[in-house]
């Protein structure tokens, strides 16, 4: 330790934080062991990101790249789907500071860059770990030893454990089963500077640290910091009683004591408070937009804790199961792995923590704590509180990061004391004496340091039980990393190509280039891209992939790389998409379940819709509807062979005169019915034979097939007329696998990720296809259906021609404004396929105008005539949200500030003792 360090420990009577670096430089060395033992990136081709982190994450941090550096926008983005706000989306995945690492890594290589992002998160995470648990027992992890050429500090090896308790929080089976959602890592780092701002306010000591780390939480992840903010509540009534005794000297009789304890624990009460409060004010530059957004995006469910009671499984998991989980792994939490596995010695430390001198009312506190987060791993409406009163149906439970806090807090009080009982009696033949042993229990009086002459005892058995909770504390952790990113766990990180993912990345970003430059050689005017390969090497599905309901697909998930290379597609896949546009192109086929969360997919191009959406460009490995021959091709990873690059010459631009009555659809469950009604409303024409039913047969031709791969069921659909044939699956009793024609096309039932109305080519009366269904789990052919529907062309483009007869002009279009001019006839106004989100705000030839909302998007009645109208989009709630932020800094700054002068003013009573270790009471 360094002679700065040392006088500072001698100055504050608090151990050094410099020793508490070693914590995360052994969290480094164990990842980079299981990362090599894995094959994980940079020892091999699977990447540090799974799941969510592959169909978000990887390209939501490449679009951010592109704020960083200056080519996007942080407000909003085009790119977001149809269109979006972003900042909220900024808000819950991207605000951490380690975020900001992406300005240096391009989209393409965002993939390899996580294994640094996740390495640097978990790190931090046992950082503040090592220093929570040394400040809160007070325990020097250095010791001096006097040697003839004076004192000399090293690294004391009975306090070493306390190091790998910070290691055994950052890598337990959580940071891996939920770790895949990067940005809920910060909750794991800020959680212990949470917590010991909590004790140090309970202990009567300065609030700044709670309001600094609580407003830190909020601002990096807001999601996390509720559940941390919640847990800090209970916390800090579970420190309060010990910590307020020991923040008071013994004096006096018994009547004033329990007078002055009162009165220290009723100002410990308010004082948190307020410090809570002015942290969520200071975080509301973050907080409010986010609020706003969720609340008029729809984005999440509004199921209750009633409802959940009555619907959900109260029961999910049972106590056995549990048990089971944290000891071995063998429970999958909703198929995304096992949460809340910790190593073995930590669990059986936590428990002898019942058996050490602690104060009572701690262990009470604590042991509620586990036990209210235990009965909420299995009971959902309990569970919903901790989620923010919301359903979270996948990485559950979230907040097992809480219960491993708790359970290492626990397992640091019988850590403590077997240091203690080393320190007690250890002298060192040398003449050694530890700089400061951290004594929980009363303080030995002072007398002769015994000398190497007379040594004391040596006390054996704390000694073997710290070595062995050391060893088995670090190979437990070193075999949760294994697990965790092995290809044997539910995880999955080995199951991904990080070399797939790049070679895609490239062809898509050429791809985009292209297709710029040749709209650039036509009108320049602004357009969408349909990227119907963009769930396949870009989500990363291994290779090869397996054909089964229960495995990948070639088409499965919607994916983030349109974003992060600014490619505008009706694709969009966060909690923070448009709640009316979700039920717009949810309804209009594009995704199973009309506007679930926040998916949208764009898995197989639909000639109406991608028309009226303004999809000019289509990318896919067969010929669209409607389009003529391939403008390039794209040569996508093995196996996957080559995809084609189309122009749509019927795509509308991105605004155009619609009827003036256009309003809200009724919808149904049909999607071509849906596409029809859509059709009709805006061009006024109709639309009753747009499509024309197709022969379905099942029977005589179809045939059920139970052999050992699963449940099959066949059907043979004829073409009644020429043209487009598409297929939609009405319904089906359990996740399917399609087939058409023997090739396996997607999924359908599979959440709400998938299965789109399914482009079947353009046939001609009396062609045939084969349609296959089939199930791993078991198919019973009564319950499935399929509609397969023609579509007739004339109709489709007699209506889009209409259509295109009243453009809006795009003058200027960068995210956030947009600017043209329209000539609309009598009986039209104006539609923007652009979402109608709060935050727009329009004026027509320089006056304000009213903004509607029409099925999701934007509508503005300018009357007839030629018209300038001009939208600026302005993030709601982010400047209030900021002067709320600042008031509560300035508030919270005065507050703190005054604190220490208000104190020297009263004279001081008695220091307290210097040990603020556990005590027994």
């Amino acid at each position: 330790m360094s002679n700065r360090s040392a006088r500072k420990a001698g100055r504050t009577g608090r151990p050094p934080l410099a020793p508490c670096l070693i914590a995360p430089a052994i969290t480094l060395i164990v990842l980079l062991i299981a990362m090599a033992l894995t094959g994980t990136f940079p020892f091999g081709d699977h990447p540090f990101v799974a799941r969510d982190g592959v169909f978000q994450y990887v390209g939501l941090h490449g679009w951010y790249h592109r704020v960083l550096t200056g080519q996007d926008n942080l407000f909003y983005s085009f790119a977001k789907g149809l269109g979006g706000g972003t900042f909220p989306l900024f808000a819950y995945y991207l605000s951490s500071p380690v975020s900001l690492l992406a300005a240096f890594v391009q989209p393409k290589d965002m993939a390899a860059a996580f294994s640094a992002f996740m390495i640097i998160k978990l790190c931090l995470a046992s950082f503040t770990c090592a220093v929570f648990l040394t400040r809160r027992l007070n325990v020097n992890l250095v010791r001096t030893k006097r040697t003839a050429d004076g004192a000399r500090r090293a690294l004391d090896p009975a306090a070493a454990p306390i190091l790998l308790l910070g290691t055994a929080y950052a890598l337990t089976s959580w940071s891996f089963a939920n770790g895949q959602n990067i940005m809920w890592i910060d909750g794991l780092i800020m959680l212990p500077l949470v917590a010991l701002g909590v004790w140090r306010v309970a202990s009567g000591k300065s609030p700044a640290l709670l309001f600094a780390s609580a407003a830190g939480v909020m601002l990096f992840n807001w999601y996390a910091a509720y559940m941390v903010c919640l847990f800090s509540i209970f916390y800090f009534f579970a420190e309060l009683p010990g910590a307020s005794r020991e923040a008071l000297t013994t004096t006096g009789n018994a009547a004033p004591q329990r007078k002055l304890l009162r009165r220290a624990r009723v100002k410990a009460v308010l004082a948190y408070g307020a410090t809570m409060v002015l942290a969520i004010m200071a975080s509301m530059v973050i907080l409010l937009p986010v609020v706003l957004a969720q609340i008029a995006g729809g984005t999440v469910s509004d199921e209750t804790v009633l409802s959940s009671s009555f619907f959900a499984n109260a029961t999910p998991l049972s106590i056995v199961d549990l048990a089971k989980s944290m000891l071995i792994g063998t429970r999958d939490f909703a198929g995304q792995g096992n949460p809340v596995k910790i190593p073995l010695a930590v669990l059986l430390a936590a428990m002898a923590a019942l058996a050490v001198p602690a104060p009572r009312s701690l262990k009470v506190g604590m042991g509620a704590i586990i036990a209210a987060l235990v009965a909420s791993f299995l009971y959902k409406p309990l569970d919903m509180v901790w989620t923010g009163f919301v359903r979270a149906d996948a990485f559950n439970p979230r907040y097992a990061f809480l219960l491993h806090f708790a359970l290492t807090l626990c397992a640091s009080f019988a850590i403590d004391w077997l240091i203690r009982r080393v320190r007690s009696t250890r002298v060192d033949e040398d003449g050694a004496v530890n700089e400061n042993t951290g004594a929980t229990g009363p303080v030995p009086a002072a007398g002769p340091v015994p000398t190497a002459a007379a040594p004391a005892p040596r006390p054996r058995v704390p000694r073997i039980a710290l070595a062995a909770f050391s060893a088995a504390t670090l190979a437990g952790s070193l075999l949760i990393c294994v697990q965790g990113l092995g290809l044997g766990g539910v995880h999955g990180f080995n199951s991904n190509s990080l070399s797939g993912y790049q070679d895609y990345m490239a062809a898509l970003e050429d791809a985009a280039n292209q297709l710029e430059d040749l709209n650039q050689s036509q009108d320049g005017s602004p357009y969408r891209i349909g990227t119907a390969m963009g769930s396949v090497a870009g989500a990363m599905i291994p290779i090869p992939y397996q054909g089964t309901a229960n495995g990948p697909m070639p088409k499965m998930m919607t994916t983030g790389q349109d974003m992060s290379l600014e490619i505008s597609s009706p694709a969009h896949y966060s909690s923070t998409a448009s709640g009316p546009v979700k039920q717009l192109l949810g309804h209009l086929g594009y995704c199973t379940l009309p506007g679930a969360r926040g998916v949208t997919a764009y898995q197989d191009p639909l000639f109406v819709t991608d028309s009226l959406l303004g999809v000019r460009y289509v990318l896919d490995t067969q010929q669209p509807a409607g389009a003529s021959q391939a403008l390039f091709s794209i040569n996508l990873p093995a196996p996957y062979g080559t995809a084609h690059a189309y122009q749509n010459a019927f795509a509308l631009p991105v605004g155009y005169g619609v009827k003036a009555d256009a309003d809200n659809i009724e919808w149904t469950d049909d999607p071509f019915t849906n596409q029809r009604l859509w059709l009709q409303s805006l061009a006024g024409s109709s639309a009753a034979n747009l499509y024309s039913p197709a022969n379905v047969s099942q029977g005589a031709t179809a045939t059920v097939d139970s052999a050992a791969d699963g449940t099959c069921v066949a059907y043979t659909v004829t073409a009644a007329t020429d043209g487009p044939l598409y297929l939609w699956v009405t319904n089906a009793p359990a996740p399917i696998a399609i087939y058409v024609d023997g090739q396996l096309v997607q999924s359908s039932r599979n959440y709400e990720f998938d299965t789109n109305v399914i482009y079947l080519g353009d046939l001609t009366a009396g062609d045939q296809v084969s349609v296959t269904l089939r199930c791993d789990a078991g198919l019973d052919p009564q319950q499935c259906g399929i509609d397969a529907q023609t579509l007739n062309m004339d109709v489709a483009t007699s209506a889009l021609t209409s259509l295109q007869a009243s453009p809006f002009d795009v003058q200027t279009m960068s995210d956030g404004r947009i600017q043209g001019t329209v000539d609309l006839k009598a009986g039209q106004k104006l539609m923007l396929t652009i979402p109608a989100e709060d935050g727009w705000a329009a004026t027509v030839d320089g006056k304000p105008a009213q903004i509607q909302s029409v099925n999701g998007l934007i509508c503005i009645d300018t009357g007839a005539g030629q018209h300038t109208v001009n939208l600026v989009y302005r993030t709601p709630g982010l400047k209030t949200g900021a002067m709320v932020s600042a008031a509560g800094i300035i508030v919270a700054g005065v507050w703190m500030g005054a604190c220490p002068a208000i104190r020297s003013r009263h004279p001081k009573r008695s220091n307290p003792s210097s040990s603020n270790a556990i005590r027994s009471v």
